[in-house]
Formats: C-alpha cells, sequence, structure tokens
C-alpha cells in the first residue's frame, strides 16, 4: 500500500542513494526509520491454526462423522480426568505490532439442540518465551464462556465463537513461541451443556503492523 509518507520516503532515498557520503548514510538511516513507522497501520488480522489432535487416549477428542462425509473433532461432556484437549505451536509473524495484545477465539458448533443460557467453558493453556530466552516454570491458563455476537446454544449445528480473554505480549517480538493446550472444561460446573462441542477451528485476533519485517529475525 502506497501513502504519501511511504511516497515521499521512497522519493528521497533514491535521490540520497546517487551521493554516497557520510552525511548521505545519515539521512539515509532516519529515512528508513521514518519509512518503518510510516507504513505500520495497524490493522487486525487472523493468526489462523488448523485443529489437529496429536494425542491418543481417554483425552483425545473423537474425530468424527459430523454430516455428509465431513468429519470434525468432538469435545464431548466428560469428567475430569477425561477432557478433551488438542496441542498446538504458534509463532508471531514478522508483520505483527511487536508487544500488542492478541486475542484468541475458538470456532465450534454444538452437536445436538440445547437451551437459550447453555455454555461450554473452553481453557487455553499456553507458556510463551521469545527467540534466545528460556520458557517460565509454570504455564498459564485462561477461560473462554462469552459467546460472541449474541449467539446462544439452541439450535443444533450453530456456528459459535468463543472468545479468551486477551494474552498480553509486552515485550514479545516477532517469532515468539507460543506453545499451547487447548480443552474443554467440561468438569467445571460453569460448563453447562450436557451436548458434544465440535471444533471449527482456532484463530487469533492480532494486529499487524507491516506486510513483514526488514530484518530476518527481527523488524
Amino acid at each position: 500500500m502506497n501513502t504519501p509518507f511511504s511516497n515521499a520516503a521512497r522519493a528521497a532515498t533514491q535521490i540520497l542513494n546517487s551521493a554516497g557520503n557520510d552525511i548521505t548514510r545519515t539521512f539515509k538511516a532516519i529515512l528508513d526509520r521514518y519509512y518503518l513507522s510510516a507504513v505500520e497501520y495497524r490493522y487486525w488480522d487472523d493468526l489462523r491454526i488448523e485443529p489437529t489432535a496429536r494425542n491418543s487416549g481417554t483425552k483425545a477428542p473423537a474425530f468424527a462423522l459430523w454430516k455428509g462425509g465431513i468429519y470434525l473433532y468432538d469435545f464431548d461432556n466428560a469428567v475430569l480426568a477425561s477432557e478433551k484437549e488438542i496441542f498446538f505451536t504458534v509463532q508471531m509473524p514478522h508483520g505483527w505490532r511487536e508487544g500488542s495484545t492478541v486475542e484468541p477465539h475458538v470456532h465450534w458448533i454444538n452437536k445436538s439442540a440445547g437451551t437459550a443460557g447453555h455454555v461450554v467453558r473452553w481453557g487455553l493453556e499456553y507458556s510463551m518465551t521469545n527467540i534466545g530466552s528460556v520458557f517460565p516454570a509454570s504455564t498459564t491458563t485462561i477461560y473462554g464462556t462469552t459467546i460472541e455476537g449474541g449467539g446462544v446454544i439452541t439450535a443444533a449445528d450453530s456456528h459459535l465463537i468463543t472468545k479468551f480473554s486477551g494474552i498480553d505480549m509486552s515485550g514479545r517480538k516477532i517469532s515468539t513461541i507460543i506453545a499451547c493446550r487447548l480443552f474443554r472444561n467440561s468438569s467445571n460446573a460453569e460448563d453447562t451443556y450436557t451436548g458434544t462441542a465440535s471444533l471449527l477451528y482456532i484463530d487469533w485476533h492480532i494486529q499487524m503492523a507491516r506486510p513483514g519485517s526488514r530484518q530476518e529475525y527481527s523488524v
């Protein structure tokens, strides 16, 4: 995307490229920094995570037939020892606005009809660190119950979105790695839907600052 600021920065850089002295290099450094800030549009995008179960046993969600020839991962109303879970890892992209809060959420369906007011309690456990840093000894777990957009668990096969609280990314840089466990906290009293929740997708809303980074491992 072109802006008056980015066009002016590019034109000035082209002029300075023809000189090649210390003053020119100083001005080019200033323009590089100016150009970088000029293209920080700060728009939202999805960081998409394809649901894939890599575990087995009683906590592994069944990959079950939904309709036609389509299968989805089923998170049933299990007791604590059998709460369904999947695992995934996220890497923050090079265009992400470093340090800005990320907003994780899940897309899912209620496989059977429910009643308005029913709740599915999703949990997200995670641990993260920057390149070259040590992962913390403990993990963080957040929970989500509110269905976005006024959705309710009534008619079966409704496309629902449950949002978690935002994750504070202060001090985090591009290529930060976040190791995650997503689970249905069905044993909790707050989870009142007795049917099966089938997972459609996982994604995080993130603020993008630019198409990518100017350096390979830093902004």
